[in-house]
């Protein structure tokens, strides 16, 4: 197995992708709200290790790059970022889905959709 440790940039055009459970989702002020982990220091599916450096400088941008895709597609925003924190090896993410996507919530309710998906550009490996 080949293990490597990569620092990413999350930005808007990705090309990393890690799928992280969702924690818990809330209704609340009105909002459609979605919270867990987008990503862990753990290995993940490419053989990949996300350094606790990388985790911090992800929760910085994804607040200020804070659309959600659908996908990662582009054409389909779902909703936004609303929190993110660094917590040692793990990021935290607050997410408000759209409420123009009464379906997807129901699919995230239900338990359908599961699943964090975020892509960062990998800018640095050893």
């Amino acid at each position: 197995m080949n293990l490597e440790q990569v620092n990413f940039e999350a930005l808007i055009d990705f090309d990393k992708a890690y799928e992280i459970e969702i924690e818990k989702h809330t209704p609340s002020k009105g909002k459609w709200i979605v919270e867990g982990y987008g990503s862990t220091s753990d290995l993940d599916s490419q053989d990949h290790i996300v350094s606790a450096e990388a985790i911090k400088h992800g929760a910085e941008c994804l607040m200020q790059y804070n659309t959600v895709l659908f996908n990662h597609d582009s054409d389909r925003p779902i909703g936004k970022v609303e929190y993110t924190e660094a917590q040692d090896t793990k990021l935290f993410m607050k997410i408000a889905i759209s409420k123009t996507e009464p379906k997807l919530w129901e699919q995230i309710k239900d338990g359908t959709l599961s699943k964090f998906s975020i892509r960062g550009s990998i800018l640095d490996y050893e």
